[in-house]
């Protein structure tokens, strides 16, 4: 009977020995799997909606960059400025793309039920400390895609973005001003009310902002290059826009 006791109490030693081996590697598994503290990554693939974001970003990045070769030249030629002005209307009527690229990410995270927490989630997925401090002065993340969206939306949004060709054209050789679109003009600014944007941040650094989210959705608790947000929010452009 002894002999029968002794050999239970060493299965039963056995057992929870192994039981507690188990317990430590499933722990230690699930320590090294993420951050500590880093929530799990949404599972909301944008990819499409990101593609055409950083898209436009990359070609406007490009389009000012041209804008500032050509105006430091004392002169530009026909060609150099059909070209720029062809990349312009490009660019313009491809704009449309944008807010709904940004309206279809807020229809995909509110479908895969990450809408509710997207402002401390996509906090919680960078480490840029500028970025962060953007967002919340833009309201938090569903402030800033939602309203961001509608801004963008906005009539006057591309024209705030691309600039006007105007500083350009007169470099032409032999330019001369259309005194009838001039005068067209200001009799409708006399007349026009623009709405109150709805941030204080110029639409180049709400696109480019929301851009950078974009980027953290898809690609979160890793650092990525975001040299337009450096650019158009704080003043950093230099080589960014190459």
């Amino acid at each position: 009977m002894t002999k029968v006791r002794f050999t239970h109490w060493k299965l039963t030693a056995v057992c929870a020995v192994l039981a507690l081996v188990t317990a430590w590697s499933v722990s230690a598994s699930r320590a090294t799997s993420s951050p500590a503290g880093a929530k799990a990554s949404p599972e909301v693939n944008i990819n499409s909606e990101l593609h055409t974001l950083e898209s436009f970003g990359d070609d406007l990045s490009k389009f000012d960059k041209k804008r500032g070769q050509l105006g430091k030249k004392n002169s530009v030629t026909d060609t150099e400025f059909t070209l720029f002005k062809r990349d312009h209307d490009a660019l313009k009527q491809r704009f449309s793309q944008v807010p709904n690229a940004i309206r279809a990410i807020i229809e995909k995270l509110k479908a895969a039920g990450k809408w509710d927490t997207f402002d401390e989630d996509l906090l919680a997925s960078s480490t840029d400390e500028k970025f962060k401090a953007s967002v919340r002065e833009f309201g938090g993340a569903k402030k800033l895609f939602e309203d961001g969206a509608l801004q963008l939306g906005g009539s006057s949004a591309a024209a705030e973005i691309l600039g006007s060709l105007d500083d350009v054209q007169k470099k032409v050789a032999g330019y001369v001003p259309d005194r009838s679109q001039q005068s067209e003009f200001r009799m409708v600014a006399a007349s026009y009310n623009p709405g109150v944007p709805i941030f204080t941040r110029s639409a180049g650094c709400v696109l480019a902002t929301i851009g950078y989210g974009a980027k953290m959705i898809a690609h979160p608790f890793t650092h990525v290059s975001a040299p337009m947000y450096s650019c158009k929010c704080h003043g950093a452009c230099g080589d960014a826009t190459t």
